[in-house]
């Protein structure tokens, strides 16, 4: 299996996205912002555990999905 690094840049740019997007648009710098500011606030107890879990759920679906012919046991289902 091979590390695809433009992939897992899109990724990573995608997931400081949507901590800096939301109803109240937040400016890159305040992802270093103390927990304790208003804008850690928001970022902390809402936006990363919410970034975290989109993450970990495409990553089991992702998986998930490798996994499924071989489960199936159907040679013609199976990922190249």
């Amino acid at each position: 299996m091979r590390l695809n690094l433009p992939l897992l840049a899109l990724i990573f740019i995608a997931f400081a996205a949507s901590l800096l997007a939301g109803r109240v648009w937040l400016p890159p710098p305040s992802l270093l912002s103390p927990p304790d500011s208003l804008a850690g606030l928001i970022l902390y107890d809402v936006r990363l555990p919410r970034s975290v879990l989109a993450l970990l759920t495409g990553a089991v679906v992702g998986a998930l999905w490798g996994a499924l012919p071989g489960w199936l046991r159907q040679p013609t289902a199976r990922l190249r």
